[in-house]
């Protein structure tokens, strides 16, 4: 991504390997796996929808990869981020830099959030490929109950401290 003061990125890159990954996710014979993650109808889940995702899932795991080759067009355009959408972007890097400053260079911010949403691609295509049948979202909702449960055990932590 060109950097410099002159530069300003409009869209979201992925990389090139990246993309014929995301095209079998779309069309994975199993249900569980399109229901989460598929563009196609029913679902229709956005390319946004998709690399926000794939950024958590990279997060989550605390790993970001660099980008080898940009895919040229880009996975989508940055206008069709909604604020809240920019404030997790926002979020992930500061999260990463350790502080607010990185939020003055808009191509770091997405160079972050791409190296992520890299990382979460590879997460949940060895986790597909590596799953029992029928046991991909399975895995998903233990995930989630045992982050909630976490930040339930924390949140009644600070409450009885007060």
């Amino acid at each position: 991504m060109p950097n410099g003061p002159d530069h300003i990125p409009d869209r979201i890159h992925i990389d090139e390997e990246d993309r014929a990954i995301i095209k079998t996710m779309d069309d994975h014979p199993e249900a569980d796996v399109r229901q989460l993650l598929s563009t196609n109808a029913p679902v229709n889940r956005s390319r946004k929808e998709q690399f926000l995702y794939f950024m958590a899932i990279g997060v989550a795991h605390n790993t970001k990869l660099p980008i080898k080759k940009r895919e040229s067009g880009g996975f989508f355009l940055l206008k069709d981020l909604k604020p809240e959408d920019n404030t997790l972007i926002d979020a992930v890097a500061i999260w990463h830099e350790g502080k607010a400053d990185v939020l003055s260079d808009r191509s770091k911010v997405l160079e972050i959030a791409e190296g992520y949403a890299h990382a979460g691609v590879r997460f949940v295509a060895d986790s597909i490929e590596s799953q029992q049948p029928g046991s991909f979202l399975k895995k998903i909702e233990q995930n989630l109950w045992s982050i909630y449960t976490k930040l339930n055990q924390e949140s009644n932590a600070n409450k009885s401290e007060k």
